[in-house]
């Protein structure tokens, strides 16, 4: 709408949900000012200030577009990659949950008539299937505890889970340099404000250093060398960009490429934990089947003595 020169209030008049900002905008508040209550990323509010101070209001909603379509292209894919396991990963519950409350405990009584006790196998299970609220609570909080663990700077020392959440920082970082810079930002404005969607207190600090560096008047690419945590690939590319300034393309080009990795290494996760879980069922399953079989052959045995 803004394209086709329709005014900013009357365009945002178009949807109720934007009715307060509408309000404010009115009121002589700024577009970004009034979206400042909105709940969105701070990045994305500061591509569209970028515009809206340049004269281009309209091309900024149009890249904080794009760059929200991304983020959650992204989410979709990160959570699809889930939920094969996490369905594999209640099936097995559920079949753990009606094997040790149903089947086994009917052994049990035919087995106190007959005054035998159940095989060893069966009667540990059983036990375990009493404790099943206390487990359920201790599974939630060890996996809560893991994921925020794994989330903390101390998880990136983890030789793959590391690995994997320093690139979604590095193409957090890239993405956000790419679309400030193209959008007007300064290189100074763009490392602040690309350093801010950082989730790394040990990443964004170092980061913050390289926008100090440079703000003294050190190259882009040696206040990234300077930090040690980028590879020879970028800041090779990051010094030829310098060179033919052209730093937007470079960190465009260096935010596909780590979104193609994380990609692929979604592909690869998921295509490893299916089978995996999948195995993880049967044994488990398995397990359980055999322990209910056990006191039928036992009782075949007793009632057949």
């Amino acid at each position: 709408m803004l394209n086709a020169g329709i005014p900013l209030g009357k365009a945002l008049d178009c949807d109720t949900a934007f009715s307060d900002v509408a309000e404010k905008i009115r009121s002589g508040s700024s577009f970004c000012d009034a979206l400042a209550a909105s709940g969105l990323q701070g990045n994305i509010i500061a591509t569209i200030s970028v515009g809206e101070r340049n004269g281009d209001l309209a091309g900024g909603v149009a890249r904080a577009c794009a760059q929200m379509e991304r983020n959650e292209s992204f989410r979709k894919k990160l959570v699809g990659s889930l939920i094969y396991p996490a369905f594999v990963l209640l099936l097995c519950v559920g079949a753990m949950i009606i094997l040790t409350s149903v089947l086994l405990p009917s052994f049990t009584g035919i087995f106190n008539s007959l005054g035998a006790s159940l095989p060893p196998l069966s009667r540990m299970i059983m036990e375990i299937s009493g404790q099943w609220p206390l487990i359920t609570v201790l599974a939630a909080v060890l996996f809560a505890a893991g994921i925020r663990y794994v989330m903390s700077d101390r998880g990136l020392k983890f030789p793959v889970i590391g690995n994997f959440r320093r690139k979604l920082i590095f193409a957090a970082f890239f993405r956000a340099m790419a679309e400030s810079l193209s959008s007007g930002m300064n290189i100074i404005e763009s490392l602040d404000l690309a350093s801010s969607v950082v989730n790394s207190k040990i990443y964004k600090e170092k980061l913050i250093s390289v926008s100090a560096s440079v703000t003294e008047g050190q190259k882009l690419s040696a206040a990234f060398d300077s930090v040690g945590i980028f590879n020879k690939t970028v800041l090779s590319l990051v010094s030829a960009g310098e060179q033919a300034s052209s730093l937007d393309k470079v960190f465009e080009q260096l935010a596909g490429l780590y979104e193609e990795e994380i990609e692929n290494n979604l592909k690869t996760f998921s295509s490893l934990v299916e089978p995996a879980a999948t195995l993880a069922t049967g044994l488990v399953v398995g397990i359980i089947v055999f322990a209910m079989f056990l006191p039928i052959i036992k009782l075949i045995g007793i009632l057949g003595g």
